[in-house]
């Protein structure tokens, strides 16, 4: 008689036969659907984040040369002290984002947290507490999770931190950020966020999510944090979509 673990492995092994698993960014044949990316995609977002290494070290963009101004940010007024990103939003790691976040890939949620944390963890040494950054309720039913809980399971469980999801929340449902200008986007996530429970204050906090473009969400959460008496907020992103 197959048991429960047995039946389990079988039904797996004939859906590998008739859908043999693909690397999710880029279809190439894998050896096992746990791998979620070829070697080769994997290793494209590692020298992806290798080649920014001359990055603003306020918002994570490639600089132009030692000393300029980022033009990402120059302009900036946020309130998270800075933020440190995996790489670019473009190629494998672009795919691997909008599979996790539109194709329910939510396993690939912690596996890029911890690429984010074996790249960039020295970095992120000082943070004592992980805060991931929600989603409205009613998104997260649609959805069925937040991928920015999910990144900072992964990214936690690497860099040996906590995760704090309850943190802060999420009160209005705003429109979606993605077609919105950057005041457009200040303006749409204006008291969007609240803190419901008390915020360490004495502790780094680092507020984790999947990409960085304008900055207006990450702004919107560290004032939400900065209100409740957080002193020091950091962010950590697995791409920055960077102008």
């Amino acid at each position: 008689m197959w048991g429960s673990a047995g039946l389990h492995w079988l039904g797996t092994a004939l859906l590998d036969f008739v859908y043999p698993p693909v690397c999710t960014a880029c279809s190439a044949a894998l050896d096992e659907a746990a791998e979620l990316l070829c070697p080769l995609c994997w290793a494209a977002i590692a020298d992806g984040t290798r080649a920014v290494h001359g990055r603003c070290g306020r918002c994570g963009c490639p600089a132009i040369a030692p000393g300029a101004s980022c033009t990402n940010c120059s302009g900036w007024e946020v309130a998270f002290d800075r933020a440190v990103v995996l790489g670019r939003f473009d190629g494998p790691l672009q795919q691997a984002v909008h599979a996790l976040k539109f194709s329910g890939r939510r396993s690939l949620g912690p596996a890029l947290g911890r690429s984010l944390a074996r790249h960039l963890g020295p970095e992120l040494t000082v943070v004592d507490l992980l805060v991931p950054v929600p989603l409205h309720p009613a998104r997260q039913r649609e959805r069925g999770f937040n991928q920015s809980a999910l990144i900072a399971a992964g990214l936690g469980e690497e860099l040996g931190r906590p995760v704090a999801g309850d943190l802060v929340v999420r009160r209005v449902q705003t429109r979606q950020q993605a077609r919105l200008d950057a005041v457009a986007r200040q303006d749409n996530l204006r008291d969007a966020f609240a803190c419901p429970v008390p915020v360490p204050g004495d502790r780094c906090l680092c507020l984790v999510d999947d990409v960085l473009t304008t900055g207006a969400t990450l702004d919107a959460c560290a004032r939400a944090l900065r209100q409740a008496g957080a002193r020091t907020v950091l962010a950590a992103t697995l791409a920055g979509a960077y102008r």
